[in-house]
């Protein structure tokens, strides 16, 4: 068994040994192989820097947008758009009342109501028709 083993270490080609024609070969490999990962890894470093400023750009614009939202939602400034714009002022202190006091305001607001109002509108009788 040492025999062909020793004649594989001992064989050449042109001058050379094998083992050390396939070493240099694996060498060669690794060389190469070493430098397109470091090659790729600089692109891809580049596109993680691009994806970073992006976010950060992102999360700029995101700030930006929360005060503005912030400003819009402002309780005077709505109130004051209601009023300019649609008319509408805060309730008066009148019209507020209490759980137990609606059955009487809904009482008056029927007493109040027009009588053509209160024809007009007849509930359906049950059975009629049938």
């Amino acid at each position: 068994m040492i025999r062909p083993l020793s004649k594989v270490f001992q064989s050449r080609f042109r001058g050379f040994r094998i083992i050390d024609l396939s070493a240099f070969g694996c060498l060669a490999v690794l060389v190469l192989s070493v430098y397109a990962f470091k090659a790729n890894q600089g692109g891809e470093n580049a596109r993680m820097e691009d994806v970073d400023d992006q976010i950060t750009a992102e999360q700029r614009e995101i700030r930006v947008l929360q005060a503005q939202l912030a400003h819009l939602e402002k309780p005077e400034r709505l109130e004051q758009l209601s009023v300019r714009y649609l008319g509408l002022a805060p309730t008066n202190a009148k019209h507020e009342t209490s759980i137990d006091a609606l059955i009487d305001v809904s009482r008056e607001a029927e007493a109040t109501k027009p009588a053509a109002l209160k024809n007009a509108i007849k509930p359906p009788v049950s059975g009629a028709g049938l």
